[in-house]
């Protein structure tokens, strides 16, 4: 038996070309995955940039509905309170029907009244008195007084 059959197969080597030419095979695939993930970022970018207008509206879309959102319920709270306003409302006008109803037969009442007094009243005749004419005003003595106070002497 040769040598080489002898040695245990643990031992034996592996020639030194399959080494390179396995260590050339693994980094050409690493340099064509490097090569085709760099491609897919390259893509995935453009597709990115290419959905940018979109995702701008998607986020406009929904500011806008956010803010109608606000308004709406806004809205809501304003009508609600004019719901109750009118309700008041309606209620007071109910009042004032009754009121008007309730002065409508009074005012018929005084109507029919009215028909039974007379037209025309005569009342008696006033004596008229004349004033005598006023009296002519008298003028205020002189005076000629002195008194001792603040040294008026």
């Amino acid at each position: 038996m040769s040598e080489r059959e002898r040695r245990p197969p643990a031992e034996r080597k592996v020639p030194y070309h399959i080494g390179v030419a396995i260590g050339l095979s693994t980094g050409a695939y690493a340099l064509s995955l490097a090569a085709v993930t760099n491609l897919q970022i390259d893509h995935d970018r453009e597709l990115i940039d290419d959905r940018r207008p979109v995702q701008d509206a998607i986020a406009l879309l929904g500011a806008y509905h956010g803010r109608m959102a606000a308004e709406l319920e806004e809205a809501r709270t304003q009508y609600e309170s004019g719901s109750q306003d009118y309700g008041v409302l309606t209620a007071r006008l109910a009042e004032l029907r009754a009121d008007l109803e309730r002065l409508g037969l009074d005012v018929g009442s005084i109507e029919g009244m009215t028909g039974l007094l007379p037209s025309q009243i005569r009342l008696p005749s006033v004596p008229s008195i004349v004033a005598p004419p006023a009296p002519n005003p008298l003028t205020p003595p002189p005076t000629h007084g002195k008194t001792g106070a603040s040294g008026g002497g």
